[in-house]
């Protein structure tokens, strides 16, 4: 089976400004299947064609898909509700 990352995007705070980068992105993708949840890095003005021209194999998936890939990717904990939508020994 082959390794899955999800990339949730930021948007606890209105004014959100940070992400992974699209580079990084690519060389996960060079490793993983990835999946990157719509939207990510639109606050900081990157689009979603930014993410699919670095990696053009990443899926855009909705929040809920991003969660459930083997390992997931934030930049901050995840909130204590969310915590119930990771699969049970995933990452």
């Amino acid at each position: 089976m082959a390794l899955t990352v999800g990339f949730p995007r930021m948007h606890m705070e209105s004014l959100e400004r940070r992400d992974f980068l699209p580079d990084f992105v690519a060389r996960a993708a060079k490793h993983a299947t990835v999946a990157i949840e719509r939207g990510i890095g639109s606050g900081m003005g990157l689009s979603e064609d930014d993410y699919l021209r670095a990696a053009p194999g990443v899926r855009l998936v909705d929040h809920a898909e991003a969660l459930g890939q083997a390992l997931v990717l934030q930049l901050r904990s995840p909130e204590v509700e969310e915590m119930d939508r990771y699969a049970r020994g995933k990452i």
